[in-house]
């Protein structure tokens, strides 16, 4: 499935690509894949099939790197690693157990002592995927209102414990995918445009290639991206 804003029938990725290749223009040329592992693969795939040139400019991205790129160029910040994560997981809950307010976990709370390690890092990984879909604390709470039984209970602890987390990361500037997919989407548009021309300013072709899928964050980045024109 071809997405565009313009009528086209069909592309031919290999095509593009070698056009750029054969015409030692490969500075010009931005490809943007699912996962690292689909980049670091393809840059040798690419560098494989120019080895008779010197290799420059070659520019493959995740929509990860990417972003954290671009936003890198306004607001800077700290990559937050998945243990640090962890520990601000961990934090937050201990600080909602020991309030005596509306916000003080209950389902959780069966945990005498704290919640086990394995626990906590289910907790992370939700809420990960939640910032990643832009889902917020605020919404959880809302949907949690349609739940019964414990299950109700555990959504508003982990939309507290949601709340609680993402105020630790954006107090530290310290970014997870998810948070640096909203604060990129959050700057202006000519802000954006600007940013991207500071870091790849020969590109004027840009492949968006080999996804299943699109959160709604990611969606509007690739929609930014279309607005840099040529």
């Amino acid at each position: 499935m071809i997405l565009t804003k313009e009528n086209i029938a069909a592309i031919n990725i290999d095509k593009l690509i070698d056009e750029k290749i054969n015409r030692s223009k490969v500075n010009e040329l931005l490809i943007i894949v699912p996962t690292n592992r689909k980049a670091r693969n393809l840059k040798k795939e690419i560098i494989t099939r120019i080895s008779n040139q010197a290799v420059s400019g070659l520019n493959v991205e995740t929509l990860g790197t990417i972003s954290s790129k671009l936003l890198q160029t306004t607001k800077p910040f700290k990559q937050l690693s998945e243990a640090a994560a962890t520990v601000f997981i961990k934090q937050s809950a201990e600080e909602l157990s020991n309030t005596k307010s509306e916000r003080s976990l209950k389902y959780f709370s069966q945990y005498k002592d704290e919640i086990p390690f394995g626990t906590l890092e289910m907790i992370k990984n939700v809420i990960s995927e939640y910032k990643r879909q832009s889902i917020t604390p605020e919404i959880l709470l809302r949907e949690s209102e349609k739940i019964e039984s414990s299950e109700k209970l555990k959504a508003i602890d982990i939309a507290n414990i949601y709340k609680c987390y993402r105020d630790k990361c954006y107090q530290l500037h310290a970014y997870e995918i998810g948070d640096i997919y909203d604060e990129l989407n959050s700057t202006n548009l000519n802000e954006f445009v600007a940013s991207f021309r500071k870091i790849f300013d020969e590109v004027n072709l840009i492949i968006i290639d080999g996804f299943d899928e699109f959160s709604n964050s990611e969606m509007e980045i690739i929609n930014r991206l279309s607005f840099v024109g040529n």
